[in-house]
């Protein structure tokens, strides 16, 4: 999917670069989700699990940039990538009203709007697919608190439901319903 750079002012006043991933960003991209794995428990992976070489990363790149199903965008604050989120459109026409959202970010960017930014272009990019229903999967490790409790409820997600993992935490898969067809509730 085609997508327009955006310029964020992030809340301690720099500024951000949302953009489309490209296959340059292979070796960043890299060492930046092998930090993520690293600083938080609430992805999907481990660490030791994200084993790909540049070559392998850059073609992954390459394909998500020209599929007309993804939209994978990545954020840089001071030229360093800070987080990346993807909108996964469902190819098949029975579930081709609902999408896949996922997002990252690392530790150090947290709580700057990055991720409400993030969000919001992938909501918009939803609306302009006129996707119903959008989904974020979620793993959840303490307290029974699911980790996307701050994409609730501002953002319009709501908790659809738990289901069981392989590891001792649940996981939660957090929805986002269109209202009578109109587009996403707000």
């Amino acid at each position: 999917m085609e997508y327009q750079n955006k310029t964020i002012t992030l809340k301690d006043g720099r500024t951000a670069l949302l953009r489309a991933v490209c296959k340059e960003d292979a070796i960043p991209m890299i060492a930046y989700m092998k930090a993520c794995y690293e600083q938080t428990p609430y992805l999907m992976r481990y660490p030791d699990e994200f084993a790909v070489t540049a070559e392998q990363e850059a073609t992954y790149l390459e394909r998500q940039l020209v599929s007309p199903d993804v939209l994978m965008l990545v954020c840089e604050v001071e030229g360093k990538l800070a987080g990346n989120c993807q909108l996964d459109l469902n190819r098949w026409r029975k579930t081709r009203h609902r999408g896949q959202v996922a997002i990252a970010l690392l530790k150090d960017y947290w709580g700057l709007g990055i991720g409400t930014a993030m969000f919001e272009e992938m909501i918009e990019k939803a609306r302009q697919e006129k996707l119903e229903q959008l989904e974020l999967e979620v793993i959840d490790h303490y307290n029974g608190t699911a980790a996307g409790d701050w994409a609730l409820p501002q953002d319009g997600f709501c908790v659809h439901r738990r289901k069981a993992q392989r590891h001792p935490a649940g996981g939660w898969k957090l929805l986002k319903r269109a209202d009578d067809g109109q587009g996403f509730i707000s």
